[in-house]
């Protein structure tokens, strides 16, 4: 993440207006002394005749009197039009800073908004709905989507998997034997048989799509609804498919993350925990997502990784999800921080909360300070503004706070690395899947 970059600000000159203090010299008027004139310009004949009528020495004390009056009064006049025109530059165009972000110019902002007025209600309830929640932030972002598909399609996939766990005698509370069908469903051909169909109808393992996995040339390709259209998904939309079909058929699944990736974790009736890995159709031990050397111990003392997550709480990750996609179409705005408020208030501990606002003020900062530039303001004029100071130390306190949480930053390269071995793996895998079956055949 790096230290936060010190600009330093181009000094401008500056010319200070001379202040009479008590200890700069005044002069006294002398008691005599005849009215010359307003700034010693046109007297009256009676004051030529008094100031002819006075003494060589009295005539130069005069003289001398009227001249630094005169200097006086002008330097105060210029001063006091000094202090107008600073006014009026105040008020026609001076230098205004900005404490607000604002983003691209494009329309749709009230879609993200009526997305998140729904999700802090669903955090509020006790009835809340993944499948809804997801498909919320996945429409704020793309308003094209259609909710009856994207039901009809997931209720497709509940009723196949239900009639699987039907055919294998599989019972309502074993909630083992469902997540094992339902990995299933995600990992292998699953064929089941429908009453008055002369065939079986089988499914097929939904696969980890390698182009675009960050959704940088089409964010659509991180959401469900992608999954759902295309059978391929990535560790973002993988496990939340799973979570979304656990929740209809009511089995017990948990979300757990580890740096830049997401999986499933399920408990048995023992107590013992097991992790499902998506990306290559296996189940892992916390020795293998550890293997990556990017999770620190207070990221699992702080619970932001590997820990599982309750139902809510995977609601206010949805939250965040919301976030990001806002950030993608429109940049940082105060929305980000509505979000990562009440994503905070829930209770969940994710570090994209905190990566979140580090970037929000971050981007802010660096907001001002091109403010700064452009005006030609000075590093004193910064450190003296306020709300400057205030959103810098926010930058600080941000940064601080995620390194105490753990925090290490994963490279592209690392995270490409480790998904290609992912997918070595998988092929591994599916060769131990094939032996199997065909050593089954043997009689």
């Amino acid at each position: 993440m790096g230290q936060i970059p010190v600009v330093k600000l181009p000094e401008v000159a500056t010319v200070e207006p001379v202040v009479l203090d008590d200890s700069t010299p005044r002069l006294t008027r002398p008691k005599t002394t005849p009215n010359i004139g307003a700034y010693g310009l046109a007297p009256d004949a009676a004051s030529m005749n008094r100031f002819n009528s006075l003494s060589q020495t009295e005539k130069h004390r005069v003289i001398m009197w009227h001249t630094q009056h005169n200097i006086a009064a002008r330097t105060a006049r210029q001063q006091q039009v000094r202090e107008i025109l600073r006014e009026v530059d105040h008020e026609l165009g001076s230098p205004v800073i900005s404490y607000e972000l604002k983003g691209k110019n494009i329309p749709g902002r009230e879609l993200f908004y009526r997305a998140y007025r729904e999700l802090k209600t669903m955090l509020s309830d006790e009835n809340v709905s993944l499948k809804k929640a997801v498909f919320l932030y996945e429409k704020a972002f793309n308003p094209s989507l259609d909710w009856g598909r994207y039901n009809d399609r997931i209720g497709d996939m509940v009723q196949h998997i239900g009639r699987a766990m039907q055919q294998k005698g599989i019972k309502r509370d074993d909630h083992i034997s469902q997540n094992m069908m339902l990995f299933r469903f995600f990992t292998d051909t699953l064929t089941v048989w429908y009453p008055g169909t002369e065939k079986p109808v089988s499914s097929f393992p939904l696969l980890y799509d390698f182009d675009d996995f960050w959704g940088e040339k089409d964010y659509n390709n991180v959401f469900v609804t992608k999954l759902l259209q295309t059978g391929s998904g990535q560790c973002h939309s993988l496990p939340l498919l799973y979570l979304i079909l656990a929740e209809e058929i009511g089995t017990k699944a948990h979300l757990a993350f580890s740096p830049s990736h997401s999986y499933i974790k399920i408990q048995d009736e023992l107590g013992n925990w097991y992790n499902l890995e998506l990306t290559n159709h296996a189940i892992t031990s916390d020795q293998f997502i550890t293997y990556s050397g990017y999770i620190k111990s207070e990221a699992l003392m702080n619970k932001v990784y590997m820990h599982p997550l309750t139902t809510k709480e995977v609601i206010a990750q949805t939250v965040m999800d919301l976030a990001s996609a806002y950030v993608k179409k429109y940049g940082y705005e105060k929305f980000v921080r509505y979000c990562t408020n009440l994503a905070n208030s829930s209770g969940l501990k994710s570090m994209s909360i905190h990566k979140h606002n580090f970037n929000y003020y971050l981007t802010l900062h660096n907001y001002i300070l091109d403010q700064y530039r452009k005006y030609g303001l000075t590093g004193e004029d910064f450190r003296n503004d306020e709300k400057a100071m205030q959103v810098y130390q926010q930058v600080e306190g941000a940064q601080n706070h995620i390194k105490k949480q753990g925090y290490m930053d994963m490279p592209r390269k690392e995270y490409e690395k480790w998904l290609n071995s992912v997918q070595k793996e998988a092929r591994k895998q599916e060769h131990k899947t094939r032996v199997r079956a065909l050593m089954g055949q043997i009689k």
